[in-house]
C-alpha cells in the first residue's frame, strides 16, 4: 500500500488525470493473458521522458516497486505488479490521436544507475 504522501508525489508528477487508484482502474491492469492477477497500488501514465525519470526517482526514494507496462497482453505476467507498487504504463496512444511528443525512452536503459 502507497503511503498517502508518496502518492501525492507521484500525482504531482503526472497529474491525477493520469494517475489512477480506484479499484476499478486497478483491476484493469491487475491481470493479462496469465492466471493470475496482481493489483498494484496506482497505475500512471507518463508522457515524456522527464515524468518518467520523476516517477522512478519518487519511486527509488522511498523503496516503491515500478511495473513498466505496454498493452498488456503478455502470457507470463512480465507486467504484473507482483510486490504492489505502481503500474507505468509505456503505450502508443497514435490510433487515439493522442500521439506523444516524444519518445518516453530512448532504447537503452542502465539498471541500478542513480
Amino acid at each position: 500500500m502507497l503511503k498517502e504522501n508518496v502518492l501525492q508525489q507521484f500525482v504531482s508528477i503526472v497529474g491525477p488525470e493520469r494517475c489512477k487508484t480506484t479499484k476499478e482502474d486497478l483491476l484493469t491492469y491487475a491481470y493479462d493473458a496469465y492466471a493470475y492477477e496482481f493489483l498494484p497500488d496506482a497505475v500512471l501514465f507518463p508522457k515524456s521522458s522527464a515524468e518518467v525519470s520523476a516517477i522512478m526517482q519518487t519511486a527509488s526514494a522511498h523503496n516503491v516497486f515500478v511495473t513498466p507496462r505496454g498493452a498488456g497482453s503478455g502470457l507470463g505476467s512480465e507486467a504484473l505488479a507482483k510486490q504492489g507498487g505502481v503500474a507505468m504504463l509505456h503505450h502508443d496512444e497514435s490510433h487515439t490521436g493522442n500521439q506523444q511528443s516524444e519518445p518516453l525512452c530512448s532504447g537503452r536503459a542502465r539498471c541500478g544507475h542513480r
